[in-house]
C-alpha cells in the first residue's frame, strides 16, 4: 500500500499545514481501531478530571438525556480524561463531524461492551448559519449541500448557545417547506422529525439541549449492536458554569490570567494571531466589526438578539467593551456577566478552563491539534516568566477527527456520508465496525487528505491534472448504498 505521506499530490497540504505529517507518521502501520484505542490510553501519572467538571458534565448530560446517562457520563470521566472536541453543536449532519464520533470511539464500538460512552465537547458559540448549519439539517448527494432549515432566516445570526427551544409549531412549519429530492432524504428527515417531536425533546428548555438529545438517539440507531451513549456537551456552557466558581478563587488559573495585568497583557501579546484567540486589534483601542474575524478578548459579548460581538480592551486596559457594552475587568463584574449570560467564554478561556484548570484531555481536528497546544504552551511560558505556579499540562492533544471511513454511493458516484446518508443504511452492525477497526490508516487517509487539499489550496494554485489526481485517490472504507 502506498504511503500517503509520500504522495506528491498532497504537497500543497503539507505546505499549508506543516505539522500534519508528524501527526500521521506516528500512526504508520496502525489500524483505525488501534488509533482510536490510543486516545483513551492513560499515561502513568496522568491527571484525572476534577470533581467539579465531572459533576458539571454529568448534570448537563442528565438534563438532555436522562439521569441514567448522566450517571454513565460521571462514571466515564471519573476514570478517563479523553474527550472528542471537534464538532459544532447542532443536529449533526456534516460528514467530517458525524464520522469523527465513530472514529474516536471505534475501538469500543467494534469490540467493547454495548453502551460505551462517547463524550463530544461541541462548540455552541457559532451562528446558526455556520458551515455545520446548526440552523437545520443537510444532505450531501450534490456538489453543494441540500439544506433543510429548522429556524427561520431571521435567526441565522443568533449563536447556537442562545437559540430557543423549538416548539411543535416551529418544527412542523419548517418541515412543511422542505423539498427533499431523494427517497433517502425523506426517510432520514422523517427519523429526525420523529425524535424532534418526541414530548421529552420538546420539553427541554434550549435548542442546544434538544440537539444533544436528538444526536444521541440518532447515533444509537446508527449503531444498533453497540448502542453507544453519545453525549454532546456544549463546551462554552460547561466552561461558563465552571468559571462562575473558578473566577471567585484567586489561585485559579483564569482568575490570575484575567486579573493580573502582567499575565493578561503577556497572554494577549503571545497569542495574538493564533487561531481560536484574537488578532492584535483587540488591544488597539479601535472598534471591532461584529463579523470581521478578529476573534475576541477572552469572552464574547451577547446582544439582545442572541448574536455574538467581539470584545476589545478599553483604552485604559481596565474593561472589556463592544459598542453599548462596558464590562470592568474585576472578578465580581465578570462573574455577574457570566451568570446573566451577557458574555460567554471564547475558545481560549473555554479550553484553559476545561483542559488546564480541570484536567480534560481534548482531542480534535486539524486546527485544534495545533492551536490547543499553542495556547497551553503560551500560558505555561507566561506563567513561568512571571513566577506563577500552574497545574500540570493535560496529556497530548490527538488528531481524532479526520478519517472519512464511510461513503455513500448513488448511481455509481461515491461521496462522504453524513447523518442523513448513514441513516439509510438501516444501521451499521458489529461486523462492519470490526472491519473498519481492522483497516490500516493508509486505506482511508488519502480521501481525507484530498478533501483538505481542495478545501485549503487557493484556486490560483490548482491545475486540472492535480484536481483529477485528488479525485482518484485510493480508498477502502465502508460503502453505504443510498436510493
Amino acid at each position: 500500500m502506498i504511503d500517503p505521506l509520500a504522495m506528491p499530490v498532497f504537497k500543497p497540504l503539507w505546505e499549508a499545514f506543516p505539522y500534519l505529517p508528524g501527526c500521521f507518521a506516528a500512526w504508520r502501520g496502525m489500524s483505525l481501531g488501534e488509533i482510536s484505542a490510543s486516545a483513551y490510553a492513560a499515561a502513568d501519572g496522568e491527571r484525572r478530571p476534577s470533581d467539579a467538571i465531572v459533576d458539571c458534565m454529568a448534570k448537563h448530560a442528565a438534563r438532555s438525556l436522562g439521569n441514567d446517562v448522566g450517571e454513565a457520563v460521571k462514571r466515564y470521566f471519573s476514570r478517563n480524561s479523553a474527550v472528542l472536541s471537534a464538532n459544532l453543536h447542532g443536529i449533526d449532519c456534516l460528514p467530517e463531524m458525524v464520522q469523527a464520533v465513530p472514529f474516536f470511539g471505534l475501538d469500543r464500538l467494534a469490540g467493547g461492551t454495548p453502551g460505551a460512552v462517547i463524550p463530544v465537547l461541541s462548540c455552541g458559540g457559532v451562528s446558526l448559519q455556520s458551515s455545520a448549519y446548526p440552523r437545520g439539517l443537510q444532505s450531501f448527494h450534490a456538489d453543494a449541500p441540500a439544506r433543510f432549515p429548522l429556524f427561520r432566516s431571521s435567526w441565522q445570526d443568533t449563536v447556537e448557545l442562545n437559540a430557543p427551544a423549538l416548539t411543535t409549531k416551529d418544527v412542523r412549519s419548517s418541515a412543511a417547506r422542505w423539498r427533499p429530492t431523494r427517497a433517502y432524504e425523506e426517510r432520514g428527515l422523517g427519523t429526525v422529525l420523529h425524535h424532534l417531536l418526541d414530548p421529552d425533546t420538546l420539553a427541554l428548555k434550549r435548542f442546544g439541549e434538544q440537539a444533544a438529545r436528538v444526536n444521541a438517539k440518532l447515533y444509537a440507531a446508527l449503531f444498533p449492536d453497540a448502542r453507544p451513549v453519545v453525549a454532546y456537551l456544549e463546551l462554552e456552557e460547561i466552561a461558563r458554569e465552571l468559571l462562575i466558581d473558578d473566577l471567585a478563587r484567586p489561585d485559579s488559573v483564569l482568575h490570575r490570567a484575567l486579573f493580573t495585568p502582567r499575565l493578561r497583557e503577556g497572554l494577549l501579546r503571545r497569542l495574538a494571531g493564533v487561531r481560536g484567540c484574537w488578532s492584535p486589534c483587540v488591544a488597539s483601542g479601535g472598534e471591532l466589526p461584529r463579523t470581521a474575524g478578529n476573534g475576541t478578548a477572552f469572552f464574547w459579548g451577547v446582544d439582545g438578539r442572541g448574536r455574538r460581538h467581539p470584545l476589545r480592551l478599553s483604552p485604559d486596559n481596565g474593561a472589556l467593551e463592544f459598542p453599548g457594552f462596558h464590562l470592568p475587568l474585576v472578578p465580581e463584574a465578570v462573574i455577574g456577566a457570566l451568570r446573566d449570560r451577557n458574555i460567554y467564554p471564547g475558545l481560549f478561556v473555554s479550553y484553559m478552563t476545561l483542559a488546564l484548570e480541570h484536567g480534560l484531555c481534548c482531542h480534535g481536528g486539524i486546527f485544534l491539534v495545533r492551536y490547543l497546544p499553542t495556547m497551553l504552551h503560551a500560558v505555561r511560558d507566561q506563567f513561568m516568566e512571571c513566577g506563577e505556579p500552574l497545574p500540570p499540562l493535560p496529556g497530548r492533544t490527538m488528531l481524532a477527527a479526520f478519517a472519512i471511513s464511510m461513503q455513500a454511493r448513488e448511481a455509481g458516484r461515491l461521496f462522504p456520508a453524513g447523518m442523513l446518508e448513514l441513516l439509510t443504511s438501516g444501521g451499521i452492525g458489529k461486523v462492519d465496525l470490526q472491519r473498519l477497526a481492522a483497516l490500516p490508516l493508509e486505506a482511508v487517509l488519502p480521501l481525507s487528505l484530498a478533501r483538505w487539499c481542495l478545501d485549503y489550496t487557493p484556486r490560483s494554485q490548482r491545475t486540472p491534472a492535480w484536481e483529477a489526481g485528488l479525485r482518484n485517490v485510493a480508498w477502502e472504507g465502508l460503502t453505504i448504498e443510498v436510493l
